[in-house]
C-alpha cells in the first residue's frame, strides 16, 4: 500500500496526500511488517466483515472498525478505500 498522510489546509478541511516519492519517481510504500502489525494489533477481535449497527457498521466488523480507525490513521483510510 502506498504511504500517506493527512494534511489540513486553512480552513481545517483534510486531504490525503502521497507521501513522497523515490529518486525514480515511484510512490513510497509501507512495508509489509509495518502493515501487518497495524492490522494485527487493530482488527485481531473483529467478527464479522460488514455487520451493521445502529449507527452503521457494528465496531465489531472489519468495515466498522478500519471506518473507525481512518478517521485519525492514513494507512486505515487507503485501507477503507481498498475495501
Amino acid at each position: 500500500m502506498v504511504k500517506t498522510r493527512f494534511e489540513y489546509d486553512d480552513n481545517g478541511e483534510r486531504t490525503v496526500v502521497q507521501d513522497g516519492f523515490d529518486i525514480l519517481n515511484c510512490p513510497k510504500y509501507i512495508s509489509f511488517d509495518e502493515a501487518w502489525y497495524k492490522i494485527v494489533d487493530k482488527l485481531h477481535d473483529v467478527r464479522s466483515y460488514d455487520k451493521t449497527g445502529e449507527n452503521g457498521y457494528d465496531n465489531a466488523s472489519i468495515l466498522g472498525r478500519v471506518e473507525k480507525e481512518a478517521e485519525t490513521d492514513p494507512f486505515f483510510y487507503s485501507l477503507l478505500q481498498k475495501l
